[in-house]
């Protein structure tokens, strides 16, 4: 059976990683779509600096384990953002 797997160009994560690549998004656009957990207000550093950075951002929260019914809703609201990155947080 063949058997395929893509994934994310490039993966960041440590403590303050978040916030130190708010200069990395701003080179690959200026409207992010930040899926966060329950909370995006926990974020509020990282967010701060999507703005600090003149990024647009608009938040998606995901409580629990996603759904493909989540999955799709998140697809549909981050084409309605404009969004041209997205960015996972938690």
């Amino acid at each position: 059976m063949d058997f395929e797997f893509a994934t994310a160009n490039r993966i960041v994560f440590g403590p303050g990683a978040a916030v130190r690549s708010a200069s990395d998004v701003a080179a690959l656009g200026r409207r992010a779509f930040v899926v966060t957990r329950a909370d995006p207000q926990r974020f509020s550093e990282v967010l701060a600096a999507l703005g600090a950075a003149d990024i647009e951002y608009v938040t998606f929260s995901v409580t629990g384990e996603p759904t493909t019914r989540l999955a799709a809703d998140a697809v549909t609201a981050a084409r309605e953002a404009g969004a041209d990155v997205v960015i996972g947080i938690g």
